[in-house]
């Protein structure tokens, strides 16, 4: 599942944390509960005015598996990136 991995690879590991974070990028404005999330290592940021820089970080677009493969990054629908959400939240809670 890719939100296991992308939990792992992002948050597990202190070095990697340390060397890069991970930017989900959204076709649209992100919702309220993804723009609210402050979680350390984790950018969540819109497409919009041009797009951030993605040198240096782990990426992954979500709602456009055309750009992530032009980009060279990773592609996530908007359903996997919910699940990710919560995911991520309930990990970083405890919950899970």
């Amino acid at each position: 599942m890719l939100a296991r991995y992308l939990l792992d690879v992002t948050f597990k590991y202190e070095k990697f944390v340390g060397a890069m974070s991970l930017l989900i990028l959204f076709k649209q404005e992100p919702s309220r509960h993804w723009r609210e999330l402050k979680v350390e290592g984790l950018e969540v940021e819109s497409l919009g005015a041009g797009g951030p820089k993605i040198e240096g970080r782990f990426v992954v677009v979500v709602g456009d598996r055309e750009l992530a493969e032009r980009l060279g990054v990773g592609h996530m629908s908007e359903e996997e990136a919910e699940d990710f959400y919560q995911f991520l939240t309930k990990t970083l809670s405890g919950a899970a």
